[in-house]
Order: structure tokens, then sequence, then C-alpha cells
């Protein structure tokens, strides 16, 4: 693009310019290209005023004296001129012919001198976008208002510009209480060994009341049994990842045994992960243990998760607890825990092993591949989650072709850090959809249908960080 800085003649003209103010608008056309071809733009304004379009790499939408700043900062001019008499600018760009520049896009925003303005300089346009590919053709969507557009699922009503997610909503969950299972009198120690310890336990949907949605594990809380002192495990590991262990605790109605004695977690940690899956460590340093910071219903938090674990809704998930042989913990502190089956210790809710005084067990500097044993013990723990994603479904499209090659889609989007956007696909015969196939983010999958509808799934942060669209774009040959 060719650019040059902000002139000083701008500021010149803001003072012989007739005070008569508008809304400035900006529209770039089309919204995505390939490198080295032209767009083009127009700028609505109030008549005779000086202005200038700037780009920006990122996007933004934060507050700018008195106006909205929809670039990340206005310091590169694509154009600088003045307002016609007729209340608008246009024009062309020519764009650079540079193939490094497909799939990445830029963001643009008109400021204009305007001395009637709250802020008594400039007024600022609405954000546009300008995405780059290498296709033939292209299907742009933008999202001036996606509920009139027929978008469905969760997103802000926004008509800004953006689509959005929903803020994110919290929940606790006790993963089980007193009427499953049966109560056990004393301390389980767990994980939570002086001699070292090494530590799985599996929680199902079911135990984590989960309905499909995808969550952010924010906390997991213990219930202590009885009494306890201060002490300090000098070093704790939590990993979290998924599963595809399902426990069953149906007991058989002839023998008292359970029936799937099988079905829970192996005494091999790693076989207990789901394949593909890759354990998340959300916590290594120590951990203080103090009365003090029970919470009122009698729960000890672990440290908080340092990193973002999305549950995904529909596996089990696994708890992975290390502890080295440097702790210095409080006589007769342990966990509260219910029997899933008294006849059996089977299936395994949690495995094992621990050291002892004569035989320390470091799961750090020597892990062993196997656990001593396992059972059915169910830990009464909290966990915090927080539903932070958002999915938004299109309505169908077309293509403007027989048979369409579909390429991977270019997003114009603020993705924050630890934030993210994906898109999926999906094809069909017609409008509504006949002989629709399944979503994918391959879009090599794809046959080669007329019609196609996008799923976006906007992943947010706890804390209510959201990344947002300013447009989509299907590359199409």
């Amino acid at each position: 693009m060719n650019t040059k800085p902000f002139q000083p003649w701008l500021v010149a003209a803001l003072l012989a310019t007739p005070a008569i103010s508008q809304d400035p608008s900006l529209t770039i056309y089309p919204a995505a290209a390939r490198p080295g071809d032209s767009v083009g733009y127009i700028t609505r304004a109030r008549t005779n005023a000086a202005y200038a379009i700037f780009v920006d790499p990122v996007p933004r939408h934060d507050p700018f004296f008195g106006q909205i700043l929809r670039i990340g900062s206005p310091q590169v001019v694509l154009v600088a001129s003045v307002i016609a008499t007729t209340g608008t600018d246009s024009g062309s760009i020519r764009l650079p012919n540079q193939p490094a520049l497909v799939g990445a896009s830029a963001f643009l925003q008109a400021f204009v001198l305007d001395n009637t303005s709250s802020n008594g300089v400039f007024r600022a346009s609405n954000g546009e976008s300008l995405s780059f590919h290498a296709s033939k053709y292209s299907v742009i969507e933008r999202f001036d208002d996606p509920r009139a557009s027929g978008y469905q699922g969760e997103f802000e009503s926004t008509k800004d510009g953006r689509l959005i997610g929903v803020a994110p909503k919290s929940r606790t969950v006790l993963t089980v209480d007193s009427t499953r299972g049966y109560a056990f009198g004393q301390p389980v120690v767990g994980e939570l060994s002086p001699y070292g310890a090494h530590q799985q336990v599996v929680l199902r949907p079911v135990d984590l009341a989960s309905q499909g949605d995808e969550e952010i594990v924010t906390a997991i809380r213990m219930r202590p049994f009885g009494s306890f002192g201060t002490g300090v495990v000098g070093r704790l590991a939590i990993d979290m990842s998924h599963s595809g262990v399902s426990p069953d605790f149906t007991v058989d109605a002839f023998s008292a045994l359970p029936k799937y004695p099988a079905s829970g977690l192996q005494v091999t940690y790693s076989k207990n992960v789901k394949a593909g899956a890759t354990p998340q460590r959300v916590f290594n340093g120590p951990w203080a243990i103090d009365p003090k910071n029970l919470t009122k219903d009698g729960f000890l938090a672990y440290p908080t998760p340092s990193g973002v674990f999305r549950y995904n809704g529909a596996d089990s998930l696994l708890i992975d607890f290390r502890v080295a042989p440097v702790s210095t913990l409080p006589a007769g502190f342990g966990h509260t825990i219910r029997l899933a089956i008294q006849s059996s210790a089977r299936p395994n809710a949690r495995i094992f092993r621990q050291g002892t005084s004569a035989l320390p067990y470091d799961p750090f500097n020597a892990p062993l591949a196997l656990a001593q044993d396992g059972d059915n013990s169910l830990f009464v723990l909290q966990v915090d989650l927080v539903d932070a994603t958002s999915v938004v479904v299109s309505p169908w499209r077309s293509s403007g072709r027989q048979v369409p090659i579909y390429r991977k889609p270019v997003l114009a989007a603020s993705l924050p850090p630890g934030t993210s956007i994906s898109v999926e696909l999906r094809e069909a015969l017609d409008s509504q959809g006949t002989g629709a196939s399944a979503f994918t983010e391959d879009v090599t999958q794809l046959r080669g249908l007329p019609y196609f509808q996008e799923r976006i799934t906007l992943r947010g942060l706890p804390d209510g960080t959201r990344p947002w669209l300013e447009a989509l774009v299907v590359p199409i040959d």
C-alpha cells in the first residue's frame, strides 16, 4: 500500500472549514482482494472537511477522545484528502503485490478534522477491514447486524460491525454429595503424602453436571476430613487432560458386585489420557496449608490454575496430582471421600502410588509408569467452571459456483492473548441444507457442493476478555 505521514496542512484546513457536524463513514470495497489488486474507498463526512484514512494490522474498539478507536494505532496514512461539496470523497488504493499477505487482514478507519466534535479536533468513522486471499472469487461475511442477517447461536446483539460472543457464565459444581455412594469415616491421604505421591482422579461428565458445553476449569477445592493444622506441600504439580475413561458403578442385583469392574482407570497412568490429548500442567510449586483458608462450607482451594484448561464437556476430566517428598503436612490431614461401591474396590475412580518413611517416592525425579493400586473412592471436590465459549452458525450461503473449491477462511479478527476463533464449514446442494455434510475445519474434505454454511466458535477468557470478528472471507476457486 502507498502510505504517507500525516500532513500539517490538514490542521490548517480545519480552521477554514465551516462548522457543520456530520458523523463520518468509511466504506472499503471489496473487503477482500488479492495482493496486487486495487480496492475502492468512499468516505462520507461534512463538506470541505480534511480527513485521512489510517491503516493498522491490529483492530480495536476503545474510547478515544470521545470517539471509538477501531484500529490499533493511527500512525500509517493511506489517504489524505478533503471531502467534496457532495459530502463524499472516493478513490482507489493499489495493494502491494506481496504473496506473504495472503491470509492476513488490515484494519482501516477515517479521521475527519471537525472543531464541532466533542474533543474539538476530529471525528472518527466506523472501522473497515481488508482481507487478502489468492483465489478467483470470495464470499465476504460482514457483521453490521448479525442477528438481523440470520446468524444463530450465542452472540451479542451488536450493530457496530462486530461479531462477539456473549459474556462468560460461571458455576460451581459439587462432584459427589450425600445422596451418592457410602460415607467413609476417616481421612484419605491420596496425593497428600509427606513421603511423595502420584495420584490420578477421574471425573465423569455427570460428576461435573456437564451439559456438553466447553468450559474453563478455574478452581478446584478439596474437602478436608475433620480439623487440621498448618503445613506446606513442598512441591505440587497438577495436570489436567481429557480421558475416555468413565467408571460405571452399576452393581449386579444378584451378587452385589460391580457389573463393570474394568470400566475404571487403568494402573498405567499414561493409558488414562485420551488418545491424541496432551496433559496440561496448570500448577507447579509449593502449596501452603492453613485452616484459615477454608471456605464457609468447609472446602480448601488447591492453588489457582496458572493456565487455561478448556474442558470439552463430553469426555471425562482427568486430574493428575504429583507431590514431591519434601512436605511438612499436619497430622491426620486428608480428603473426605465417599465409596461408590462397598462390596469391591473396583472400578477405579482413582489410582495412586505413595512413598513411605522408609522408601520415599519422588514422581518428578524418578517417575514410575504404574500405580500401586486404585479404588472407587469418590473425592468430595468443588470445581469452578466458566463457559467463555460462544458458537455461532451462519445462514446457508451460495458459493456462486456450480462446483466450488473452498479454501481456508480468512478472518479479520481481534484475538487478545489466550483467546481464539475457529471456523468450520459444511456444504449442501441448496439453501435448505439438502444433503448437508458434517462441519469441518479441513476444507479439503469438502466435495464441492454449491452452498455452504459456517460454524464459528469464539473462545474467550474467564475475566471477560473476548475475541471478535469484523469480517470472514471464504475464498473460492
